[in-house]
């Protein structure tokens, strides 16, 4: 595997690059139509790259929130927002916290957990760095649960027209896997040293995504996890993780895409409450 991420088409932008304009949260315009979910700098960024019209606002219940747009010019775009959550579960501000208030507040169709992952058994799965994994099902201690139909319709087809963001694109066959397992919740080098089959089944482990599925399946939203894959389990990783900043890239390109075609959402249902 190589040790260098191939050149990309665009630089993930600083902090000192996001959006100054701030909005009162009562002139923000409610219902959003996705929400993004992060937890790493590098992955908020990777997804502000592909905001549109961005700007911030503040919830006292939510802390600071990117809203923006996204989908082909001249469609009516979808309204989305941007947050971050500390990485697990269950720990404060985690992503079940996090998801169960940013639904109730923002009222979204959909939840989308982007960003980057360990990446498992790539004897079996052969993907390398730098590729994306959809999942189309999550993996726990207790459980194995499918996404829901609405967003498993748009997973099966995730990669279509997708051009990676690469100013080279013959330097790396970029896979997108739209059948992924993730695991949760486990710890993958313990698993694996059990020989707990949730390790030899699944195709990358990702922090929060419990958290995710726990709220999700509680509040009755669709979800769906997306991202690239910076390092393996099996210690083959790149020194110094070069390809963090990469995968990220490449999963929130990969939800630009997924997200082109606005008036595939037009019949899914904002969350209205219980």
């Amino acid at each position: 595997m190589a040790d260098v991420p191939p050149t990309l088409t665009l630089e993930l932008p600083k902090k000192s690059d996001l959006s100054n304009t701030f909005k009162p949260w009562n002139e923000v315009r409610l219902p959003i139509d996705i929400l993004l979910l992060t937890v790493k700098d590098c992955e908020f960024l990777a997804c502000y790259t592909y905001l549109r019209n961005s700007f911030k606002s503040y919830h006292v219940n939510l802390g600071y929130v990117y809203f923006g747009t996204m989908g082909k010019s001249g469609d009516v775009p979808l309204k989305v927002a941007l947050m971050t959550c500390s990485e697990g579960s269950s720990a404060p501000h985690g992503s079940l916290v996090t998801v169960k208030n940013a639904v109730v507040e923002l009222r979204p169709k959909a939840v989308f957990y982007v960003g980057n992952c360990v990446g498992l058994n790539p004897e079996v799965t052969k993907l390398q760095l730098g590729d994306v994994v959809v999942s189309s099902k999550l993996t726990t201690e207790s459980l194995k649960t499918p996404v829901g139909r609405g967003i498993l319709h748009l997973v099966r087809h995730a990669d279509h027209g997708w051009i990676p963001p690469l100013k080279r694109p013959e330097d790396r066959k970029v896979q997108v896997c739209c059948d992924g397992d993730i695991l949760s919740g486990i710890n993958p080098v313990s698993a694996k040293q059990q020989n707990m089959s949730h390790i030899t089944q699944a195709t990358a482990f990702a922090f929060g995504g419990e958290g995710l599925f726990a709220a999700a399946h509680d509040l009755k939203i669709e979800w769906v996890i997306v991202k690239g894959i910076s390092h393996f389990a099996d210690g083959t990783n790149p020194a110094e993780n070069s390809w963090e900043s990469h995968a990220c890239i490449m999963a929130a390109s990969l939800v630009s895409n997924m997200l082109k075609d606005p008036f595939v959402f037009e019949q899914w249902p904002h969350y209205e409450g219980r």
